[in-house]
């Protein structure tokens, strides 16, 4: 199904995702995309990046941020919101915020595709929301736009 919007903005996608045993790796969510992954995206990854770990990617070439992630249990049904408020990307898990990030360069408003994939694993994805900020439910807290704690953070600038 075609999830396009006119002008995303400010917006989070909640989905619950599993991983299909014996795998053991990687729901990811991509957005603010265009639709194809030669334009810029981000990427959401949840027990990925080849190590287990969670984070944030500016796709492709461009900045990611990880946290290790420990292992995954494999069946057990993941409830994952990804966002961005203003210039802020975050990354939740299971109600537990992983990942902030401060984007100094946001990926533009039009830019208004989502995705959900894996790499080299089966996984099944259940219930998919998307929300403008502000229509998310009050249960699923978002990072305090107030937050600085973005030290896992690394532009290419600053590499």
């Amino acid at each position: 199904r075609d999830c396009s919007f006119d002008n995303l903005g400010d917006a989070a996608v909640r989905v619950w995702g599993q991983a299909v045993a014996p795998h053991a790796s990687d729901l990811n969510v991509y957005l603010f995309g265009t639709g194809t992954l030669d334009d810029p995206c981000l990427i959401a990854g949840t027990f990925g990046w080849w190590t287990s770990r969670h984070g944030l990617e500016r796709h492709p070439a461009g900045w990611a941020a990880t946290v290790p992630a420990g292992p995954m249990e494999p069946g057990h049904i993941y409830e994952i919101i990804v966002g961005r408020l203003g210039d802020r990307m975050f990354l939740l898990l299971d109600g537990e915020e992983m990942v902030t990030v401060v984007d100094r360069d946001p990926l533009p408003a039009s830019n208004d595709r989502i995705g959900l994939a894996t790499w080299d694993a089966s996984v099944r994805f259940h219930r998919v929301e998307v929300h403008r900020l502000g229509e998310l439910p009050a249960a699923a807290a978002m990072p305090e736009a107030g937050d600085d704690d973005d030290d896992d953070a690394r532009d290419d600038d600053d590499a």
